[in-house]
């Protein structure tokens, strides 16, 4: 009789996306937003007017506060990084800490 063997393949990463926004220069993003605002949007749809707006504020963020991924730290490694910081982490340090990629 042969013993089922849980699979070998491991669990990929998983990646997580996010935005520095504390380090954004909030007086570029003001210039920024007041050269947004001055252009004419009277011959748009309104439909077409929200589009305009979307698409600009994600490319104003995009250009301050890009968008970046790390991996999630695997459990070996945040045992690792809790003995040597001498502290219980907790399920969140995945999130703040890891490989950054």
């Amino acid at each position: 009789m042969e013993l089922p063997f849980p699979s070998s393949h491991t669990k990929p990463k998983r990646q997580i996306h996010f935005r520095n926004v504390k380090n954004i220069n909030m007086d570029a993003l003001a210039l920024d937003l007041q050269h947004l605002s001055s252009g004419s949007t009277d011959s748009l749809s309104v439909a077409d007017s929200v589009n305009l707006y979307n698409q600009s504020l994600s490319s104003l963020l995009d250009l301050h506060a890009p968008l970046t991924s790390r991996s999630e730290l695997t459990w070996d490694q945040q045992q690792l990084l809790e003995l040597v910081l001498g502290a219980d982490l907790g399920p969140a340090a995945a999130l703040r800490t890891g490989p950054r990629s």
